[in-house]
């Protein structure tokens, strides 16, 4: 039977084990393949929290009650809807209908008890400058309240590279240091099978933003190729991350499409965990 552990939120005193936890899938009004899933979920040991994506973001206080209702007792992050957004769209009332939508799940996020919600920029079109990119997020997210303390910390999440007509303007270590110079007090969130994808190694962001990292997406890829695979079938090199994980107290999330992936995959997570490699 699996049991919650209650850590500490990143950022706070005290050495701590970072929270390992599942992805729950949040797409329509239908609470029953919520409920199947946290029942399903039993078979995993030592739940830290379960993240939430949120791409049907609850529009009524009742959907809202009966959302948390289900989560009740759990720790919680939630990932925001991603599904047609960008903040950084050459479009200015795309950008704005985008930031509501976001500010909206970040309320309900709030509702949730949730401690920190995962955006994505968008798709930045192949005509804006990188720097232009970067100013349009910088404005929303510090609209959207990344610069506070109040409420579920803001994060921002690196993409795959993509190219062709759009590209995304979050993929190297070097846009965050372009970000987090127009937004100091902005949040990481690390998706190793992104990095892979990308042709960039994990760590890269560990060594040049370690301690602004407050979560992470676990799940391995193929440069150039897919991502979201259980661990073990693509390319990562999952031991080389356990020194950084050693020095790492947030949240790590098994994002793995298939259920039978997180499965397996759940105990291969749990081994960068320095207690359980001294067993």
């Amino acid at each position: 039977m699996s049991t919650n552990v209650a850590l500490r939120r990143p950022g706070t005193a005290g050495k701590q084990l970072w929270s390992q936890g599942f992805f729950l899938n949040v797409v329509d009004d239908d609470p029953a393949p919520i409920a199947e899933l946290l029942a399903r979920s039993a078979d995993l040991d030592q739940i830290g929290h379960v993240e939430i994506w949120l791409e049907r973001v609850p529009e009524t206080p009742a959907q809202s009650s009966r959302l948390a209702k289900l989560l009740s007792g759990r720790r919680v992050v939630v990932h925001a809807p991603f599904v047609g957004i960008s903040l950084v769209g050459p479009a200015k009332e795309l950008r704005l209908a985008s930031e509501m939508r976001l500010a909206r799940a970040h309320s309900v996020a709030c509702d949730l008890g949730a401690e920190l919600i995962t955006m994505h920029s968008g798709p930045a079109f192949f005509r804006t400058e990188r720097s232009e990119a970067h100013d349009r997020l910088a404005e929303s997210l510090t609209r959207l309240g990344a610069a506070n303390s109040d409420g579920p910390a803001i994060t921002i999440e690196n993409m795959a590279v993509r190219r062709g007509v759009t590209y995304e303007p979050v993929v190297e270590p070097a846009d965050f240091a372009e970000l987090l110079s127009r937004v100091p007090n902005l949040r990481i969130t690390l998706d190793v099978g992104h990095a892979i994808q990308s042709g960039i190694n994990p760590r890269a962001f560990f060594r040049e933003h370690g301690p602004l990292i407050g979560n992470i997406h676990l799940h391995d890829g193929v440069a150039g190729g897919r991502a979201h695979l259980a661990l073990g079938d693509g390319q990562l090199d999952l031991p080389s991350l356990a020194p950084d994980l050693d020095r790492y107290s947030g949240f790590v999330g098994i994002e793995v499409f298939a259920w039978e992936g997180v499965v397996t995959s759940w105990p291969a997570a749990r081994m960068l965990r320095s207690v359980e490699r001294r067993r």
